[in-house]
């Protein structure tokens, strides 16, 4: 792509992000997990306990779509909400046993999708990658527009 135009950028994240979704689905499709489901799991594993305001920060999305995420995951079995003892209008949210069963094997899964997804490409275009990203991710977050 020459000269990319501010318009071209977004429709290629536009698409990025909805074949990086569906493929993701399509690979953890034996536990029948959305691409947000999947985010909100991973990262509950890198924390004991989160407010589901914290994971809505997080990921970027408003409060009442994450508390949607959290009502599908517990139905499934895989979080427990419970009430802050501090303050009774908080909501916290934990992985139950039953996901931290699974969590080796879905690690396995992540690791491996990663692996088939990147396979073709040496390390050096991976790394080229990943710098790139981390740019993008700086200037986005730098933006005050």
């Amino acid at each position: 792509m020459k000269n990319a135009t501010g318009r071209q950028i977004f429709d290629l994240l536009n698409e990025l992000q909805t074949i990086f979704n569906r493929n993701l689905e399509s690979y953890f499709s034996k536990w029948s997990l959305t691409s947000s489901q999947i985010l909100v799991l991973s990262l509950l594993y890198n924390h004991l306990e989160l407010r589901i305001s914290e994971i809505a920060s997080s990921i970027g999305l408003p409060d009442s779509n994450v508390s949607g995420i959290i009502d599908r995951l517990e139905k499934a079995g895989y979080v427990e909400r419970s009430r802050n003892t501090k303050d009774r209008r908080v909501v916290n949210v934990k992985l139950t046993d039953k996901v931290n069963e699974i969590k080796n094997e879905f690690d396995l899964n992540l690791e491996e999708y990663f692996q088939q997804l990147l396979e073709k490409n040496t390390q050096k275009e991976i790394d080229e990658i990943a710098h790139k990203l981390e740019k993008l991710k700086s200037m986005l977050l730098q933006f005050k527009g």
